[in-house]
């Protein structure tokens, strides 16, 4: 595949920022744009269909479904895309848009995404990782990317998901807590250079801001607001221009996601589970996870193992499995963190389950 004009962090030369891309906001902008959708291709799942539906003023020409990110997969879904297909839209969550851009690229078609929920980067990501079953394969840079017309976020739409299918999207940023939690550790340890407040600045000014004021958002319920979701999804925008980028501080807690979605041979909620993954590092390195765990209760990201679908033999084969992910060198990574250098004992590690279920 090419890789047209996109965006993903900025890091790639010619790329859009995210926080450059086209977000649309307000209440029936789904049935106002897709008067204009003829001969369009929809690729979505079943719940998230169902939820945009009422709203799709024309009907697609045709609807299919991803189950998984699998290229193999989602080339028998590109495959049903017929001559006389003008159009793709993603509808729904990670999948669904991730999904979208494979058959965009593939077909050399313009592509609207439309979310049903604001849980994750994909939103504003156009690059897709390519994967082979649960894993992903080859480096970052090399992965595929489109530049995608503009997403869609119809707070009719997005509101209809339960509450934590959107607060996710908090947590995919607020897990960047843990870079912070490993270069103050090292830092104790004498290990590479000292934390710099300055580089960690806008990290640490975002994740405040976030605890601070989203709670301002929700109603008087403590439910989501059409400004909730609009509070959310301008944070996962502004995350990539505030990503520290430091040998010290490691991104290990989407490192830990992935190695526990290969190992274990199926998926989680994204923006829960790396949230989770950043208050194990935080814990392992001592840098205040009761503060990090309050941040997550405050913004209503679940965080217990058992509320996210996350069994105690899950983690602990992920956390077995790391130290193996992390330096697979032949898919470019070396990732230097606690989790890889100082492998869990069986005992502490049931201490930290404890901690995890019981705090």
């Amino acid at each position: 595949m090419d890789n047209p004009t996109g965006s993903w962090s900025g890091r790639i030369p010619g790329a859009k920022i995210a926080s450059e891309h086209d977000l649309r906001y307000g209440h029936g902008l789904l049935a106002r744009a897709s008067r204009d959708w003829s001969n369009y291709f929809v690729v979505s799942s079943p719940n998230a269909y169902k939820a945009a539906w009422p709203h799709l003023s024309l009907e697609p020409e045709k609807v299919e479904y991803a189950s998984t990110l699998d290229w193999t997969h989602l080339q028998t879904i590109a495959d049903k895309v017929t001559d006389k297909i003008r159009l793709v839209v993603g509808i729904g969550g990670g999948l669904s848009l991730d999904a979208s851009k494979y058959i965009a690229l593939k077909k050399k078609l313009p592509l609207i995404i439309v979310p049903t929920i604001v849980s994750t980067g994909a939103i504003v990501h156009s690059v897709f990782a390519k994967w082979e079953g649960h894993s992903t394969v080859g480096h970052s840079s090399d992965w595929p990317w489109i530049n995608f017309e503009y997403a869609l976020i119809d707070y009719d739409v997005v509101l209809k998901a339960p509450y934590h299918l959107n607060t996710a999207g908090l947590g995919d940023v607020l897990c960047g807590y843990s870079a912070i939690s490993e270069w103050r550790r090292n830092t104790r340890l004498g290990v590479g250079k000292p934390f710099d407040e300055d580089i960690a600045s806008k990290t640490i000014e975002l994740q405040e801001y976030i605890v601070r004021e989203f709670p301002k958002t929700l109603d008087g319920d403590v439910g989501l607001t059409p400004d909730s979701v609009r509070f959310i999804m301008k944070a996962v925008q502004q995350r990539d221009d505030t990503t520290i980028d430091h040998p010290n501080a490691p991104g290990a807690d989407h490192s830990l996601w992935l190695a526990a979605e290969e190992i274990n041979c199926r998926t989680w909620i994204h923006g829960e589970f790396v949230a989770l993954c950043a208050l194990v590092i935080a814990w392992y390195c001592k840098e205040n996870p009761e503060m990090f765990a309050d941040w997550l209760d405050i913004c209503r990201i679940r965080r217990k193992p058992s509320e996210i679908g996350l069994a105690k033999s899950h983690l602990r084969r992920a956390l077995d499995y790391a130290p193996t992910f992390m330096s697979d060198s032949a898919q470019g990574r070396d990732i230097s963190s606690i989790l890889r250098h100082e492998p869990m004992s069986e005992d502490l590690y049931d201490t930290l389950w404890d901690y995890l279920e019981k705090t």
